[in-house]
């Protein structure tokens, strides 16, 4: 795995950028204690596993996924894989991974939604959560509540599996 860390805790912002590339085959078992990771895949495919339910998340171009300190999971790159991963706390240049897939705590830990969550950008598109933007001025915006995007998500899910 190739990374280049974009913004990190020495930049004093309350989060870490990285730009990360992984090769295809690669598998990496996590765990972040310590840490929430958001992750937006650029492009490639890949899966992410929760270790302890075994469920999965197909990822490919436009895929947000994150994770958070209760969530042991694996990463598998089907392909090469070209993602941005965003840390909160922030982590260092050169952090290390202990044997369990984890990184040193950094700072607190914010407390998040609980559990790992998965989306993709055409369905926050379609609740509403894109804004066009010209000239300085919001030319179309469609505010959405949790709320409203649990009941969009659900109803996909639904459809899906009939």
């Amino acid at each position: 795995m190739r990374n280049v860390d974009l913004v990190t805790k020495s930049d004093g912002l309350g989060f870490s950028i990285h730009d990360v590339r992984a090769a295809a085959g690669l598998e990496h078992d996590l765990w972040y204690k310590n840490h929430w990771e958001a992750n937006y895949i650029v492009a490639g495919a890949a899966i992410v596993e929760d270790r302890l339910s075994g469920e999965t998340w197909q990822l490919e171009p436009g895929a947000i996924y994150t994770v958070g300190p209760k969530d042991q999971h694996r990463f598998i790159a089907k392909t090469a894989v070209h993602l941005v991963s965003i840390f909160s706390p922030p982590v260092p240049i050169g952090a290390d991974y202990d044997e369990d897939g984890a990184l040193a705590p950094t700072g607190p830990v914010p407390d998040g939604r609980g559990v790992m969550f998965f989306k993709t950008v055409d369905e926050l598109r379609e609740v509403g959560r894109e804004e066009v933007v010209a000239g300085g001025k919001r030319q179309d915006h469609q505010g959405v509540t949790a709320r409203r995007w649990m009941r969009v998500h659900a109803i996909r899910r639904q459809t899906r599996s009939r």
